[in-house]
C-alpha cells in the first residue's frame, strides 16, 4: 500500500459513513451499484485510474483487477472513515498499486497524467465555484485519451420530494453548500469534454456517462439544473 496522505482535519461524514451502503441499498435497490460499474470495463490493465471521491470503495476490488499489477488507483476521499472502509475492501496484497490520498484537493495529487478518472456521486456535493476548480486542476492530468466516467442524480418530477430530502439531510449532516443540482453536461461541454456513452437507472433519476477530451469549444455560462 502506498503512503496515505492527509489533509484534512474534520471528517464530514463520520455518521454518514456507517450507514452509507445500506442506506443506499434500501433506497434505491441494486440499481445504484450498477450505476458505479457502468463503463469500468474501459480500464485497461497498466492504467493509471484517479478516483475521487470513492466513497466506501465498493468498486475498489473490481478496479484493481482491472488495473493489474502494473496498473495504479489514486483513491482520493475526504473522509478519514470512507478512507477506513475503502481499504477494508481489498486484502492486504492488492492493495499495493493503491495511493490513499486523505483530501479534497486535486492539487495534492501527484504530477502526472491518468487514464482514467472516476467521480460517483461526487460534483452534486460541491459547490459552482469547487466543481469549476475541480476541472481546471484536473486539466494539466489528462491526455487525448483519457476517459472521465461519472454517475450522478438528476433532476425527475417523480422523485422531487426524494431529491430535497436528500440534499436537505446532507447539508444537515455534513454541511454541504447545494441547495439544488449542478447543470453537469455545462461543466464538461466548458472544459472540452465530450460523452461518448452513458446508461440511465430508475427512469433517469440517476445516470452514468462517460467523457472523453474533445477539442476546446467557447466557455459557457454554468448554472444550476431546477
Amino acid at each position: 500500500m502506498i503512503g496515505l496522505r492527509k489533509r484534512i482535519a474534520a471528517d464530514p461524514y463520520c455518521l454518514i459513513a456507517p450507514v452509507y451502503e445500506f442506506f443506499s441499498h434500501l433506497v434505491f435497490g441494486r440499481d445504484f451499484q450498477r450505476s458505479k460499474t457502468a463503463f469500468l470495463e474501459r480500464i485497461q490493465p497498466g492504467n493509471t485510474v484517479l478516483v475521487l471521491g470513492g466513497g466506501t470503495g465498493s468498486i475498489l476490488p473490481q478496479l484493481v483487477n482491472r488495473c493489474g499489477t502494473s496498473g495504479r488507483i489514486l483513491y482520493m476521499e475526504t473522509s478519514r472513515e470512507m478512507l477506513r472502509r475503502s481499504r477494508q475492501q481489498l486484502e492486504p496484497s492488492a492493495t499495493a498499486q493503491v495511493e490513499w490520498i486523505h483530501s479534497s484537493q486535486v492539487s495534492d495529487l501527484p504530477a502526472l497524467k491518468v487514464d482514467a478518472i472516476i467521480s460517483h456521486y461526487l460534483l452534486d456535493v460541491l459547490s459552482d465555484r469547487d466543481i469549476d476548480r475541480l476541472f481546471r486542476e484536473i486539466q494539466p492530468r489528462i491526455h487525448s485519451e483519457t476517459r472521465w466516467i461519472f454517475a450522478d442524480f438528476f433532476p425527475k418530477a417523480d422523485r422531487e420530494w426524494l431529491l430535497f430530502a436528500m440534499i436537505y439531510l446532507f447539508r444537515l449532516l455534513t454541511r454541504h453548500p447545494r441547495k439544488d443540482l449542478p447543470e453537469y453536461h455545462s461543466y464538461f461541454q466548458k472544459w472540452a469534454w465530450k460523452q461518448v456513452d452513458s446508461a440511465t437507472f430508475q427512469g433517469g433519476f440517476f445516470q452514468a456517462i462517460c467523457y472523453k477530451p474533445a477539442p476546446k469549444s467557447i466557455n459557457l455560462p454554468i448554472t444550476s439544473l431546477k
